[in-house]
């Protein structure tokens, strides 16, 4: 614990890592988000700095600090901290509603089920109630009828609940608008009043007067141009003109009625119900003369006078001027019966304040909780988190698990242990491209298919086998779950120096076998054009002409000198390329052939072994973390050990056999054969040139 306490006044320089984003370590998300106290998604060596501090000041007895310790000792707690008395009370209401004798201690498990029948009580936000904390079905619906008209506030787990201003202001919209509505309401033992000139077909009388008012003026005020100027007349039956109308248009047409008077204007000033009306508003000039008209005047009228249509509107005056004044309110959209329990019957609101009253306490209640189990995480996982910042032994013990360890890649026969989260592929490679290193981009899937992470693996002992681009394998995280697993991209490095000593001699080999492969194919394809030529030649009942005579060829004596130079002068030279080949493999002892040979095979091992072996020696591990977005202080140099720790194949079960990969000594006997058919060549041409 000593050590722990030190790492708060160690200085940030001497730390491995100093910053790390959440998302890559494996940790208890919450523990992680309070040690994240700026909220920007990293964790920073001060902000652990400051928990090892508060985990100490708020710890009396320090010896429960241990990896995963999740039960916290009552008498560990320092009551004299800030807030360690509240820590200790809540703990203290936590033994009491224990079902068992245990009194000494609380667990993660017992703070965070309480914490949940918290939240679920709608109480845990201090003034905000949500519906669920009602304490029966009426004040449940009143909540949800304030919150859907005034709105309400966010709570935490997404849902929305109401607090003391949107209960107020939901009482007096109901008041205000309640108010608006009384003054249109019929006195006792009235039908009619300034108001409801028609009673309670007033608003929709109105609605459709004031629909109609419009057009209804307009027509009244053609009429009364026409008898001041007739010449008006011809113009008015023109308006809007017809000179620009397209008939063919339906909406042009429509719009050419909507803008066109009720009717023809005349002189006398008379709208005829039973004349030539504008078909866009016949039918509803005939609800006119039915639902307003004919009560309004007395008797259904045959046409309508500008005299009678004035005595229409100061009658809907006083409704239009109440109707102008009608507030601005939500709650509207309630039936003003409802509203009017809420507003008469008190208890309504005074439930719902002592519920917003409640939740002060209750957020409290909460906050002491949460105290608590930050207490209790900082005690379970700070250690292990110290660990991977600052020296990273986890790293180094096989049987460890540092907290940015992903999981194991089974793959190839192999055990891939070391797996690092990867934010951003193409930002990774960049620094994966440094590390000198053989490393895997895997992508890890679910079981129905859907993408969760990708993380870096690093392929370091052994060789490259069977590993390629589209390969799957499985992947089990730290957790044990196994997930589908599947190779996206490879940044290739040598792996081992085996492998490096004998790449050059595997891509000769490759070398030569594609190059058998093309003049084998080569010669199959010439074997099959002549046979597919002289098969269709016998179809046909054609043979190919013989050849003409040797004597019937015309020969030209310059060229048959110059060919004969020619062929004389090659094989003089093949003749003498072959007896140099033969003196000097009959000159060369044994000694000195076996010595050629070693040369000429170190003269291409040595060149790529000493680049793999400078390569090899500096794998750096820093730089999959850096890829990562972690900030790295020292280089961490692969180890031998731990290249065979990170990838392995494992062993057999007593007793059985599998299937072991030697490759190597292939080409170790390879090699052996090469060089024993090169000597006895050179033997067999020294003794015959004897």
């Amino acid at each position: 614990m000593q050590d722990l306490a030190g790492v708060a006044e160690l200085d940030e320089a001497h730390w491995v890592a100093t910053t790390a984003p959440i998302d890559t370590i494996n940790a208890d998300l919450l523990f992680l988000d309070l040690l994240d106290s700026d909220d920007d998604g990293r964790i920073r060596a001060s902000e652990i700095k400051e928990a090892i501090r508060w985990l100490f000041r708020h710890l009396r007895d320090t010896s429960g600090i241990k990896p995963d310790n999740t039960i916290l000792l009552l008498s560990a707690i320092n009551t004299g901290a800030p807030e360690g008395q509240r820590i200790y009370e809540s703990t203290l209401q936590l033994v009491e509603d224990r079902e068992d004798d245990e009194t000494e201690q609380v667990s993660l498990i017992q703070v965070r089920r309480m914490r949940t029948q918290v939240k679920q009580g709608g109480l845990d936000r201090a003034g905000i109630v949500l519906p669920t904390a009602a304490p029966d079905p009426e004040i449940k619906q009143f909540i949800i009828h304030i919150r859907d008209t005034v709105g309400g506030e966010p709570h935490p787990n997404g849902q929305t609940g109401v607090d003391l201003a949107h209960l107020e202001q939901f009482l007096k919209q109901s008041r205000i608008y309640l108010a608006w509505l009384k003054k249109a309401k019929l006195p006792a033992g009235e039908t009619t009043s300034p108001i409801m000139p028609l009673g309670a077909d007033t608003p929709d009388a109105y609605r459709l007067f004031h629909r109609l008012s419009g057009k209804i003026d307009h027509y009244f005020s053609l009429c009364s141009l026409i008898r001041l100027e007739p010449r008006a007349a011809e113009k008015a039956q023109d308006l809007p003109s017809l000179a620009d109308l397209d008939i063919r248009d339906a909406a042009a047409i429509e719009a050419y009625l909507t803008e066109a008077p009720l009717a023809a204007p005349t002189p006398e000033g008379m709208l005829n119900f039973d004349g030539d009306l504008n078909p866009r508003y016949a039918e509803l000039l005939q609800h006119l003369r039915a639902q307003v008209l004919t009560p309004m005047l007395g008797s259904s009228p045959n046409a309508l006078r500008e005299a009678d249509w004035s005595r229409i509107k100061s009658s809907f005056s006083a409704h239009r001027d109440w109707a102008n004044a009608r507030p601005e309110v939500k709650v509207n959209a309630l039936p003003p019966e409802r509203l009017q329990i809420y507003v008469d019957n008190s208890s309504y609101a005074e439930t719902l304040r002592d519920l917003i009253e409640a939740s002060h306490r209750t957020a409290f209640a909460l906050g002491n909780l949460q105290l608590v189990e930050k207490l209790i995480l900082y005690q379970a996982y700070l250690l292990p988190l110290v660990n991977s910042f600052v020296s990273f032994p986890e790293l180094y013990d096989p049987d460890g698990r540092a907290l940015f360890e992903m999981g194991t890649l089974i793959m190839d026969g192999r055990h891939f242990t070391l797996a690092v989260k990867v934010p951003d592929r193409k930002q990774h490679v960049q620094f994966s491209s440094l590390s000198n290193m053989f490393i895997m981009y895997v992508e890890i899937s679910s079981k129905t298919g859907g993408m969760l992470y990708e993380v870096a693996v690093p392929v370091t002992s052994g060789n490259r086998g069977n590993l390629q681009v589209g390969k799957w394998g499985i992947f089990q995280d730290i957790e044990g779950q196994e997930r589908h697993a599947r190779v996206m991209q490879i940044v290739e490095n040598p792996i081992s120096l085996k492998e490096a000593i004998v790449a050059p001699f595997v891509r000769l080999g490759k070398a030569i076998s594609t190059k058998l492969e093309e003049v084998t194919s080569k010669a199959e394809q010439e074997l099959e054009n002549k046979g597919s030529q002289t098969v269709a030649s016998v179809h046909e009942g054609d043979l190919p002409a013989p050849a003409p005579a040797a004597s019937e060829k015309k020969s030209d004596p310059a060229a048959s000198g110059g060919l004969l130079a020619g062929g004389g002068i090659a094989i003089a030279a093949l003749g003498s390329s072959v007896a140099f080949i033969t003196k000097t493999l009959a000159d060369m002892t044994l000694l000195k052939m076996f010595g050629g040979l070693l040369a000429a095979v170190l003269a291409v091992m040595l060149p790529a072994t000493i680049v793999a072996y400078i390569k090899l020696s500096k794998r750096d591990l820093s730089a999959i973390l850096e890829g990562s977005g972690w900030g790295i202080n020292a280089r961490m140099r692969l180890t031998r050990f731990q290249s065979y720790t990170f990838t392995h194949q494992p062993a057999y079960p007593p007793g059985s056999k599998g299937v072991r990969r030697r490759r190597w000594r292939f080409w170790v006997l390879g090699l052996f054969v090469v060089i024993v058919v090169l000597y006895a060549l050179g033997w067999y041409y020294g003794q015959w040139g004897k």
